[in-house]
């Protein structure tokens, strides 16, 4: 990527978000160049379940990996995500969504300083809980509420998705944790 500049006839588009991420790399110092990725999802675009938080943090890892020797840690993927959608995209956002894709499973995140969010992983059994791996659909379906395996079965949860913000959001007296 030789133009790392703001293309305003790009706003609302996956170009943005890649580009505002190498854009924030580059500021850091990282000699950032090109990749040839393929993502697909069926979470529909606004949706509000964390496509675009998803989506930033898999090319952050992919920038992360490939040109900055891993040494960008989750948090501060979050923060070069939620710069790219709230300067590139054209969205403003918070950090909770892209904090949770970035750590990955169960976490309880105080926003306190948010130079420096405070982050703790939980791990979570979900056999135990109730819950089995539907493996001809790759989701989870949840046996105990009925809401919940429904909204399971529409997007096709995936990780970021399914996370504890997005559970608590649904009440946790239908989640059994």
């Amino acid at each position: 990527m030789n133009d790392l500049s703001i293309h305003e006839e790009e706003k609302g588009t996956s170009a943005a978000i890649i580009r505002g991420i190498a854009a924030r790399f580059a500021s850091m110092g990282v000699n950032i160049g090109g990749f040839d990725a393929y993502s697909t999802s069926d979470v529909l675009s606004g949706s509000g379940l964390s496509s675009s938080a998803a989506f930033e943090t898999l090319v952050g890892a992919i920038i992360n990996i490939n040109y900055n020797d891993c040494r960008a840690d989750e948090a501060e993927i979050a923060k070069i995500g939620q710069y790219a959608e709230n300067v590139y995209f054209g969205k403003g956002s918070g950090l909770l969504d892209q904090t949770v894709c970035a750590y990955g499973g169960f976490v309880f995140i105080d926003f306190l300083d948010t130079d420096k969010p405070y982050v703790e992983k939980y791990s979570f059994d979900f056999e135990k809980a109730g819950y089995k791996a539907d493996s001809e659909k790759d989701v989870f379906s949840l046996r105990r509420c009925p809401m919940c395996r429904r909204t399971a079965q529409a997007v096709r949860l995936s990780s970021c998705v399914f996370s504890s913000a997005w559970l608590i959001s649904l009440g946790r007296a239908n989640v059994p944790m």
